[in-house]
Formats: structure tokens, C-alpha cells, sequence
């Protein structure tokens, strides 16, 4: 029996098993740093806290909407409560008669929504404007003429289109209408309900002057 011979065998034997146990750490040791670590756990955004809105009823729309801010409510709107459409250019010549949300507790990026009067007019039993579309009408587009009188020139313009409008000062003192948001409309020609598709002559005034 060779003995050199066999001890030569085990000590192959040997480093054959310790390279093949060095591989499979190896291995092992790869795969965990290629793990990927899992994503930090998202926090849920804090809510902003409550405000509280005061009652803006029965006050001029300036005070309101400075009352408001004054609050921290900073996105505001306002329309004609009386469904007239009219723009509100000079704050304090109006009156607010609705409010929405109502008074209470609300977020402070709320949007405020006064509905208003001009001054001196009673406000309606319930608000007529809250509904109303700005951009045209709908109805009137498909039955004629729509109706005009009491708009802002700048909302009567847009109500009518591509139709082509001329203005007339209703004083007669032959003012040119430069500021269109300033003016307000007393009389159209065709009235309304008439077929479309002529040309259109609205009597106008400025929103200081009484039809």
C-alpha cells in the first residue's frame, strides 16, 4: 500500500471541498448586498387646520372680502345675487346678501363665494346669481337673441359671440367705450329672443349711471 500516495489524495480532496465552500460564500455574500433596501415609509401630510369663517352677510363686499383675509381665507368670489350677471368692479358699491360655505369652521384654502347686490337694491329671498353661466347661454343660443340688458358689456360681449356688436352711449353724449368691464348694458337691438345672426346694437352706460 502506497501511504505517500494516499495522503497526496485527502489533500487534494481537501482543497477541492475548501475552494467549493469559499464559492458558496462568495455567492451568498453577493446576493445579499445586491438586495435592495426597502423604500422609507411615506408620512401622511398634516391636514391644514380649521379656520374660522365669519359671517360676511349684510356687509359692503370690500369689508367682506377684507373681513375674509383678514381670517385667512385668501380665494374669493362674488356674482350678482339678483341672476343679473352684472361684474362687481367697485367693491363697495355693492352689498353681500349670501355666502357660501356659511359661517363656521373651514378650511383655510376654502373658496368663499359671496353673492351681492349693488347698493341700495333689496336682496332676493333666495340668491339668484349662485347658478348663473358667465361664458354664454345655452338656451339662448339655441331660441334667439339672448337677453343682454343689465350685463357688463365685457359678460354682454361674451354672451353674444361671434356676433357683431356695436355700442352706442345711451346718454347720447357719443362717449367711446374703452373699459368695457365699466360699462353696463340698457338696451339691445334686436331684442332678445329675436333670430341671430345680424348685427347687434347695445345702449350702453357706465356702471356709475343710472338706464
Amino acid at each position: 500500500m502506497d501511504v505517500r500516495r494516499d495522503r497526496r489524495c485527502v489533500a487534494v480532496v481537501a482543497v477541492a471541498l475548501g475552494m467549493l465552500a469559499g464559492c458558496g460564500g462568495t455567492g451568498a455574500d453577493e446576493r445579499t448586498a445586491a438586495a435592495p433596501s426597502p423604500p422609507p415609509a411615506r408620512t401622511a401630510e398634516p391636514e391644514p387646520p380649521a379656520v374660522a369663517l365669519p359671517n360676511l352677510v349684510g356687509k359692503g363686499l370690500q369689508a367682506a372680502e377684507d373681513e375674509a383675509q383678514a381670517a385667512g381665507f385668501f380665494a374669493l368670489a362674488s356674482h350678482d345675487a339678483l341672476g343679473r350677471r352684472r361684474d362687481q368692479v367697485q367693491d363697495r358699491e355693492w352689498t353681500v346678501c349670501f355666502q357660501d360655505p356659511a359661517p363656521g369652521l373651514a378650511a383655510g384654502s376654502t373658496l368663499v363665494e359671496l353673492g351681492a347686490v349693488r347698493l341700495g337694491e333689496a336682496c332676493p329671498a333666495t340668491d339668484q346669481g349662485a347658478e348663473t353661466a358667465v361664458e354664454g347661454d345655452e338656451s339662448a343660443e339655441a331660441t334667439g337673441m339672448p337677453d343682454v340688458v343689465g350685463l357688463s358689456v365685457a359678460q354682454a360681449t361674451r354672451s353674444l359671440g361671434t356676433d357683431a356688436v356695436t355700442l352706442r352711449d345711451a346718454t347720447g353724449a357719443g362717449r367711446s367705450v374703452d373699459a368695457v368691464r365699466s360699462w353696463q348694458v340698457c338696451g339691445q337691438e334686436p331684442v332678445a329672443g329675436a333670430p341671430r345672426g345680424g348685427p347687434v346694437t347695445l345702449a350702453v352706460v357706465t356702471l356709475a349711471e343710472d338706464c
